[in-house]
């Protein structure tokens, strides 16, 4: 394999390792040469280096050159953040899949124990039962408290809700007796309407009748008129030649 390249900081290659074993991405400083063989310089992070080479040592001597690129290219998968799987190893060394899987496989297990949270000692879960009890304490202090604000102020809310329910059945037993009333005053408009319509009809129908009987005594008069004056005429002595 071929060495790995890290671009770090000065001074010296001994602060070089510290800030590489730490995990970061040094930059910057002059190409120089560490004293395990491989320049200083490259874009590749400390981190991936470290780890590839950690691998590298890691790996027993026995082990082929597949399955020691599919362990350098899980810890490079891991460094980058990336998901360690077979197939994302296989892309990376260029391995079968069987030894990719076994690479990954490896490396999740691995890491999984390493992950495992012990159990915590007596002296914390001492500590933190007292913290639990006082935290315990004052929330139910805060509870009771606040539970008797609001009890109190239920209480009022209550106590209006009574005084509006009141208060809307007065108005609901006000607004019954005004539609009665309205519905009173309709029909008395209503009847007092007809009733005058039908007066108004009986006068018209009793002043036509006497208009007439008016026009039928003109009618007669006039006619009288002309028979008398005709008479007149005809009794009246012819004039003198």
């Amino acid at each position: 394999m071929n060495p790995q390249h890290i671009r770090c900081r000065r001074p010296g290659p001994r602060a070089h390792s510290l800030e590489a074993a730490r995990g970061g991405r040094i930059r910057s400083g002059p190409p120089a040469r560490s004293r395990l063989g491989f320049s200083i310089g490259s874009s590749i992070s400390c981190r991936y280096s470290l780890l590839a080479l950690l691998s590298r040592m890691s790996t027993p001597e026995s082990a082929s050159a597949p399955e020691r690129r599919a362990a350098v290219a899980a810890e490079a998968l891991a460094a980058e953040g990336l998901p360690v799987t077979s197939r994302a190893v296989r892309a990376r060394a260029g391995v079968s899949m069987a030894v990719a899987t076994e690479a990954a496989t490896t490396w999740n297990e691995r890491e999984a124990a390493q992950a495992h949270i012990p159990e915590a000692p007596e002296s914390v879960t001492a500590r933190f039962s007292g913290i639990w009890r006082e935290a315990y304490s004052a929330a139910r202090d805060l509870f009771a408290s606040e539970r008797e604000t609001l009890t109190g102020r239920l209480r009022v809310v209550e106590e209006d809700n009574r005084s509006l329910t009141a208060d809307l059945t007065t108005s609901d037993g006000r607004v019954a007796e005004l539609e009665a009333e309205l519905e009173r005053v309709r029909t008395d408009a209503e009847q007092a309407a007809a009733s005058a319509a039908a007066a108004h009809a009986a006068e018209l129908s009793a002043e036509r009748s006497r208009g007439d009987r008016a026009e039928g005594a003109l009618g007669a008069v006039t006619t009288e008129r002309d028979r008398l004056l005709r008479q007149i005429e005809a009794a009246r002595p012819p004039a003198a030649g």
